[in-house]
């Protein structure tokens, strides 16, 4: 015959149980996004699984605007283009190229034209933004770019900054080989009226020293994990308070559900 005290201990040790399981079922959810970052996938491994993506950008400089992509998995090919949110008239196209592991190809269309982007801008799709500063005022701007920021600027800007995603998927400090400083934590996130388990990420140079002179910006998203895809619903890259993109998912169209 069993004991009430072993039988109160079963219990409590069900209950354990049954606690860490949903410890964990939890955790998994919300850090399903973060297993999709960490390791980096390859760019047709991220491109290939959308086709299409709409999202708004807000500059205190520049206003309002919004960017469609139509992405071709198929021919690795598409097109984006940046709309004015007043008028909507648009403002620039762009066409691009890709393999498994990069763009191939970029180019600005302009009427029958398509000049080609040097490889060196090509910061400006992988983030949807563009730094630029005038020759004659010296005066610097992050202007809005028709890209693919939503999904590969966390990627790109985490190259910049050196960011360790094996030390952010373990919850550990960046090493000392990083330039970064990371602030993470997970959170429910509002995305086409429903809600996903997801996280809250800022990226930050460590010091002044290692801030990139050509692209000298911090970085803030909530990411979330939709229909196969890891992407930011929201996202502000930044230079300063009065000089940064503010981003907002409104439509996505996967390849992929899981």
């Amino acid at each position: 015959m069993v004991s009430r005290a072993t039988t109160i201990m079963l219990i409590l040790f069900a209950a354990t149980l049954i606690s860490a399981g949903i410890g964990l079922y939890t955790y998994s959810n919300y850090s399903k996004p973060l297993a999709h970052i960490y390791p980096q996938p390859p760019l047709s491994k991220i491109l290939n699984k959308i086709s299409y993506m709409q999202y708004q950008i807000y500059s205190p400089i520049f206003g309002n605007s919004y960017v469609k992509l139509f992405n071709n998995a198929t021919y690795q090919n598409g097109t984006a283009i940046l709309y004015n949110a007043t008028t909507n008239s648009a403002v620039e196209k762009i066409v691009y190229k890709y393999n498994e592991t990069e763009l191939t190809f970029l180019g600005v269309v302009i009427g029958n034209v398509t000049i080609p982007i040097n490889t060196t801008n090509y910061y400006t799709f992988y983030t949807s933004s563009y730094y630029f500063t005038n020759p004659y005022t010296g005066t610097s701007y992050l202007e809005p770019f028709p890209g693919i920021g939503p999904l590969y600027a966390i990627y790109y800007i985490g190259q910049i900054y050196k960011v360790d995603w094996q030390a952010v998927s373990l919850g550990q400090a960046q090493p000392a080989n990083s330039y970064a400083t990371i602030n993470m934590g997970f959170i429910d996130v509002p995305v086409f009226n429903k809600k996903y388990p997801g996280f809250e990420i800022s990226i930050s140079p460590a010091s002044i020293a290692v801030v990139p002179t050509n692209y000298p910006v911090t970085f803030t998203a909530t990411v979330v994990y939709i229909d196969g895809v890891s992407i930011a619903s929201q996202m502000t890259i930044g230079v300063s308070s009065a000089n940064y993109l503010s981003f907002t998912l409104t439509s996505l169209n996967s390849n992929i559900s899981s």
